[in-house]
């Protein structure tokens, strides 16, 4: 699929649905780009199913190489893994997305056939979405569900045989408490792997982040499928919100984009965001401005 000549998606069809009476005919047609096989398929069936001390991209390219996608990077330095196993029936895709996470590496398809790892937000849009100017509807959610009022997180450890099986299961652990959430809610993890990069409390505050940040979505709808500097709005860009509908005036990441055309509508696209702070890592640290992410706007003179 080309838009203005530049290609967006390279893949193949899924699903093909033709649906017909005595007047007329409706042929429906869905597919994905290449880097579906790995969301879809099991990784390593036929070995190997341990890594040990490998570049984290090196890593990437081995359990993409069966699927013949290409894996590339923008980030110059990434730290090699200690030791990382593949779990039984894991998508290749979980897998790469575990291991990225220890490094705060975000794992995203090209469109056109390659897997990227990147940073999230690493281009700012020169575009941008203001409500009453060029958006032509919005929506906005908070959803606390999967927000807890205490984080665990265990650490992984190999059984040795001078262990006894309670000091197996009294290992390290770390504790995040968030103080929003004021009835106990506690959620217990077990770490990706052994030669986790971050410690145990760092992760646990990373999910408290994480929880909070993906707890605010919002959707708008703009005309055509360019921004104001002709480019393809595209995903995993950082892009300027001025909404005082919803109290939101500020960087959002464009976490989707939908690209539409209708008759009744000309060309339209749907974008998707969410608070960056929900993938980056360095942003995951306790605020101690006592700012945090939940205070989304401030006026123009603050």
């Amino acid at each position: 699929i080309e838009i203005n000549g530049k290609p967006v998606l390279k893949g193949y069809i899924d699903v093909m649905n033709d649906a017909y009476d005595g007047s007329q005919s409706e042929l429906n047609v869905s597919g994905r780009d290449k880097v579906a096989d790995l969301i879809d398929s099991s990784a390593n069936v036929d070995g190997p199913f341990e890594f040990l001390g490998l570049p984290l991209i090196e890593a990437v390219r081995r359990v993409c190489k069966p699927h013949d996608v290409q894996v590339s990077t923008d980030q110059p330095a990434m730290k090699p893994i200690k030791r990382l196993a593949i779990q039984p029936g894991e998508s290749v895709f979980e897998f790469i997305e575990r291991a990225c996470r220890a490094q705060g590496i975000l794992p995203v398809s090209d469109g056109i056939g390659g897997l990227v790892l990147t940073k999230p937000g690493m281009i700012r849009s020169k575009g941008m979405l203001v409500f009453g100017e060029n958006v032509l509807s919005a929506s906005y959610s908070v959803d606390a569900t999967e927000r807890h009022s205490l984080y665990v997180v265990k650490g992984q450890a190999e059984a040795l045989d001078g262990n006894t099986e309670a000091s197996q299961m009294s290992g390290a652990e770390g504790r995040a408490v968030d103080e929003e959430v004021t009835r106990y809610r506690a959620k217990l993890l077990i770490g990706e792997n052994q030669g986790f990069d971050m410690t145990l409390k760092e992760r646990a505050e990373w999910q408290k982040k994480m929880a909070r940040a993906r707890g605010t979505q919002a959707t708008y709808t703009v005309q055509g499928w360019a921004t104001d500097g002709d480019d393809l709005w595209q995903p995993n860009t950082l892009v300027p919100v001025r909404d005082k509908k919803n109290g939101l005036q500020r960087e959002m990441l464009l976490s989707s984009v939908s690209y539409r055309r209708s008759i009744q509508s000309g060309t339209t696209t749907t974008l998707g965001l969410s608070l960056p702070e929900s993938f980056d890592i360095a942003a995951l640290r306790e605020d101690k401005s006592g700012s945090g992410s939940t205070t989304l706007w401030a006026d123009d003179n603050d």
